[in-house]
């Protein structure tokens, strides 16, 4: 996802539901992603702090912690790097 303004990614998380469960739905794979449950494909990023609790334009510059794809961790930040 290639964010244009911060701004648009809070509303009340619909933009998330509409990424993951909307997307899977729209492409007919609601039944292998688009929600996380056991066996689904699992496609997520951790960040540092809780994006629902802060101001939108510092989602731009805040740590990620974790990265997965398809179920695998592709990078994980070291702990106590800032």
């Amino acid at each position: 996802m290639v964010l244009q303004s911060a701004d648009t990614i809070f509303v009340n998380g619909r933009v998330y539901v509409r990424y993951t469960r909307g997307s899977a739905y729209a492409e007919f794979a609601e039944d292998r992603k688009g929600t996380l449950e056991p066996g689904k494909l699992a496609d997520l990023v951790i960040f540092h702090e809780d994006l629902f609790k802060m101001e939108p334009k510092k989602v731009l510059t805040t740590p990620v912690d974790l990265t997965m794809v398809g179920g695998r961790v592709v990078f994980e930040r070291a702990a106590g790097t800032p």
